[in-house]
C-alpha cells in the first residue's frame, strides 16, 4: 500500500517549471528501481540460507539470515527500518532534484540510477527475489 502511495507521489514533482521530460523520466526510473530494490530488501530480511557443516565429528545444518550489504541499514535490519529507509530515500530523492541546478540534477540522477541499477541487477544474480 505505501509504495503504490510513494509512487503516486512522486510524479509531483515533474510539474516544476524547470523540470523537462528527462527529469520526468529519471525519477520514473528511480523510483521504479527503488521499488524493486525495496521489495528485494523485504524479502532479503526474512530470508534464512541453509548452510551445511562437516566437522571430524560429523555434520550438521544450521540457518542463518542472509545479511544486508546496504550500510544505512546494518546486517540484520528489521522490517519497520527497511520500510522508513526506503520511504525516506524514495520521497527525498525528487526533493533533492527539485533543489538541484540542472547540471549537477542529471548527475544526481544518472548516478542514483545507476546505482540502483546494480544493487538490483546483484541482488537479481544472487537469486534475491522481488516480492511485494
Amino acid at each position: 500500500m505505501i509504495r503504490p502511495l510513494a509512487l503516486a507521489l512522486l510524479t509531483l514533482p515533474a510539474l516544476a517549471s524547470d523540470w523537462g521530460w528527462e527529469d520526468t523520466a529519471w525519477e520514473t526510473a528511480y523510483v521504479g528501481l527503488a521499488v524493486v530494490d525495496w521489495g528485494q530488501t523485504l524479502n532479503v530480511s526474512r530470508t534464512w540460507m541453509r548452510c551445511t557443516y562437516r566437522t571430524s565429528a560429523g555434520c550438521y545444518t544450521s540457518y542463518v539470515p542472509i545479511s544486508e550489504m546496504n550500510c544505512f541499514l546494518g546486517l540484520f535490519p528489521r522490517r519497520r527500518d527497511i520500510n522508513a529507509y526506503f520511504l525516506v530515500s524514495t520521497l527525498g530523492h525528487p526533493v533533492i532534484s527539485w533543489y538541484l541546478p540542472k547540471a549537477p540534477r542529471r548527475w544526481f540522477q544518472v548516478g542514483t540510477v545507476a546505482l540502483e541499477v546494480f544493487v538490483v541487477r546483484q541482488n537479481a544474480q544472487l537469486g534475491i527475489r522481488f516480492t511485494l
